[in-house]
């Protein structure tokens, strides 16, 4: 009797089967990990910009509440519009004292270029000078503005600074931007405020 050979069920993969899986692994893994990357970028990104808002506001508030008591005479000359300054001197009035109302001590709220910064100076000029940082990644000159003597941004000043400080009577107008680096260049962010100082 003779035995018959049947051909037997393949039992493994060719080496080009494993080459095209593992390709197509190294696919998918190179796929997955793009869509990680993008995600994970455009949360940095949304919360650079979350910072960036929130910082802002806080500081143009913070600006214009330190600004709400100071006493007109005491502000130093800051321009009328167009034009304006990076900084601001003042004092404010204290309480009655009882035969007297008294100024405080100077106050200057000015721009760090350096830091790129807003600094606070409580007793400035004085010995007992404090400064302090109220925020960072202000801008060199404000949104959409040229430093060209024109008001490229339409905003009725000439080339004001990242933080602006004039004046129309006994109102004074605040500007501040913003920027922080964006995934196509950087993101840039305004907040304008106005006061009216005490007389």
């Amino acid at each position: 009797m003779s035995a018959s050979t049947r051909s037997s069920p393949r039992a493994g993969f060719t080496l080009v089967e494993m080459m095209i899986v593992a390709a197509l692994l190294g696919l998918a893994v190179w796929v997955g990990a793009g869509t990680l990357r993008s995600g994970r970028d455009a949360f940095r990104m949304s919360n650079q910009l979350m910072t960036l808002d929130t910082d802002g506001a806080r500081t143009i508030r913070r600006i214009l509440e330190a600004l709400r008591a100071a006493d007109d005479s005491s502000v130093a000359a800051i321009p009328a519009t167009p034009f304006s300054s990076a900084a601001i001197d003042f004092q404010i009035i204290e309480p009655y004292n009882g035969t007297s109302t008294p100024m405080g001590d100077p106050r200057r709220i000015e721009i760090d270029a350096d830091a790129q910064a807003i600094r606070w100076v409580e007793n400035a000029g004085l010995a007992n000078e404090r400064n302090s940082f109220w925020a960072s990644n202000v801008a060199t000159l404000s949104e959409g503005e040229l430093s060209n003597g024109l008001d490229d941004n339409g905003n009725g000043m000439i080339d004001e600074p990242g933080l602006y400080f004039c004046r129309e009577g006994n109102v004074i107008h605040v500007g501040l931007t913003m920027t922080t680096a964006g995934p196509s260049g950087p993101v840039t962010r305004t907040w304008t405020g106005s006061i009216c100082c005490r007389n």
